[in-house]
């Protein structure tokens, strides 16, 4: 727990570009969730979640898997943060940035995905 306070206030008094990265994660975390909360909505009728080419094209699930979502928000928004500081108090800066823009990159796979899953299904509604 010291090491990690000691690296936020590293990381504020000193190293900016990490600082920077760090907010970008957590901005790309909160709009996963408040786009996914937007657009939960209680409904009987099921939404297309997955897609391959492989025999049926789309596959149904029910209304609770954007849930899924929010969750994966709120895990790339703070547990990804505290490893992050976690791996700026054992490894460095270096490391610390590529990890939080490999952070980044899923969750911009998960917003890409999830926009397609919400427009797929504002569609055929």
């Amino acid at each position: 727990m010291k090491d990690i306070i000691a690296s936020i206030k590293t990381i504020i008094n000193s190293d900016h570009r990490v600082l920077v990265a760090m907010v970008a994660l957590l901005l790309s975390a909160i709009a996963i969730v408040s786009i996914s909360l937007a657009n939960v909505h209680v409904s009987n009728l099921p939404i297309w979640s997955r897609y391959t080419s492989l025999g049926a094209n789309y596959y149904d699930d029910q209304w609770q898997y954007l849930f899924v979502f929010v969750a994966e928000g709120i895990i790339l928004g703070i547990i990804h943060n505290l490893i992050a500081l976690k791996i700026y108090s054992k490894k460095g800066k270096q490391l610390t940035i590529m990890f939080i823009c490999t952070s980044i990159f899923i969750a911009l796979i998960s917003a890409i995905t999830l926009l397609r899953i919400i427009g797929i299904n504002n569609v055929t509604l």
